[in-house]
C-alpha cells in the first residue's frame, strides 16, 4: 500500500511587499518520520510553518493535511495538527492536569483516558498534578506537547522546542519526539538552529534558504557523500604526506592533528595503502572521518550560519 503524505506542499509561494519570501516550495512529510526543517537566518523556515498552521495565508500553491486542503476546508484541515510554534503558553497557578484539562475542552470527544494517555507519553506521570510555576522548562515543554497532542493530531509542529533548555533537557525533548512519532504514527515537523541536535533526532531534513527548498534527503544520505575525508595514521609522516600527493596528483593531503587528512573514493584505500608499503611507509590504521550536518549544511548553502 503507497504511503500517503499527512502533509503536502504543492508549488507554495508567499509575496511580501512585492517580494517574493517564498518561492514555490514542494515538501512532503509522512507518518511516523521526524523533520527537521533547516535554514540560514531569514530563509522561510518561520513563514512556512505558519502558512501550514494557517497563521499565514499562501500567495500561490496549496498545502493540504492529511488530504484536506487548508485553504478549501481550513477546520478539516486544522483538526489534524497539533503545534507550538513558540514557546507553550499555560496557567501556572494550576496544575499540569488543570491545564490539560482545560486545553481538552476546546476539542471534541477528549476524554479523562485520553489526558492520561498523553501524560503517560511525555513521562509527566509524577509531576501532573503539581503547579505547573514549579516546572522546569524541559517540563513545560513536555506539557506543552501533551496539550497539542490531546486531539489526536496527525501532524505535530514544533518551532524550537529545545530553545532554552539545559543539555539534558535537550537530550529529553528529542527523546520523546521520536518516542511519539514511532508510537503515535505522527508526521512531526521540527525547526531549530542546534544542528547536532537535529542529527540525532530527524529522520530526514529540509533545507530552505532565501525562500528555496535546496534539499530534502535522509540524515545519513544527506551527511555521506561519494568522497570521504579519511585519516591515515602512517610513520614517517612528511615522507608519507609527499608520496601521497604524488600517487594522486590532483589529490590534497594534509597532515592535521599528528596524522594525514585526504579526501578519497573508499574504492582507491587498498592500492594506496599497498603503494604506501611499497614504499617503507608504515600504515597503522585508515579511519573515516565522516562530515558533520553542521558541515554539510554550511557546504549546501555556501557558509551561510544557521539561526
Amino acid at each position: 500500500m503507497k504511503n500517503i503524505p499527512i502533509v503536502q506542499l504543492n508549488n507554495v509561494k508567499k509575496r511580501i511587499n512585492g517580494k517574493w519570501i517564498i518561492k514555490g516550495i514542494n515538501l512532503d512529510v509522512f507518518s511516523g518520520e521526524v523533520l527537521g526543517l533547516l535554514g540560514p537566518n531569514g530563509a522561510g523556515k518561520t513563514t512556512t510553518i505558519r502558512m501550514i498552521v494557517g497563521l499565514s495565508s499562501m500567495t500561490e500553491g496549496e498545502i493540504k493535511i492529511n488530504g484536506v486542503s487548508i485553504s478549501r476546508s481550513f477546520e478539516q484541515a486544522i483538526s489534524f495538527v497539533g503545534a507550538i510554534i513558540e514557546n507553550p503558553e499555560m496557567y501556572k497557578f494550576m496544575s499540569g492536569y488543570q491545564n490539560l484539562e482545560f486545553f481538552a475542552k476546546m476539542s471534541k470527544g477528549v476524554t479523562k483516558d485520553r489526558i492520561q494517555e498523553v501524560v503517560k507519553l511525555v513521562g509527566l506521570e509524577n509531576a501532573i498534578h503539581n503547579k505547573a510555576k514549579t516546572y522546569s522548562l524541559g517540563m513545560r515543554q513536555r506539557l506543552g506537547i501533551a496539550q497539542a497532542l490531546l486531539h489526536k493530531p496527525k501532524l505535530l509542529i514544533l518551532d524550537e522546542p529545545t530553545n532554552g533548555l539545559d543539555p539534558a533537557g535537550i537530550r529529553e525533548i528529542r527523546d520523546y519526539l521520536r518516542k511519539l512519532a514511532r508510537e503515535e504514527n505522527l508526521a512531526v515537523i521540527v525547526s531549530s538552529h542546534l544542528l547536532a541536535e537535529m542529527e540525532l533526532m530527524a529522520d530526514r531534513i529540509a533545507i530552505i534558504q532565501q525562500g528555496e527548498l535546496l534539499d530534502v534527503q535522509r540524515i545519513n544520505d544527506f551527511i555521506e557523500t561519494s568522497e570521504t575525508n579519511y585519516i591515515l595514521q602512517t610513520e614517517p609522516k612528511n615522507e608519507a604526506l609527499n608520496l601521497i600527493n604524488m600517487y594522486f596528483n590532483s589529490k590534497k593531503a594534509k597532515i592535521k592533528d599528528h596524522d594525514i587528512v585526504l579526501n578519497l573514493n573508499k574504492e582507491d584505500i587498498p592500492a594506496l595503502i599497498g603503494y604506501l608499503i611499497d614504499n617503507d611507509i608504515k600504515v597503522y590504521g585508515v579511519v573515516p572521518a565522516t562530515k558533520s550536518l553542521e558541515e554539510r549544511f554550511l557546504e549546501v548553502t555556501g557558509g551561510n550560519n544557521i539561526v
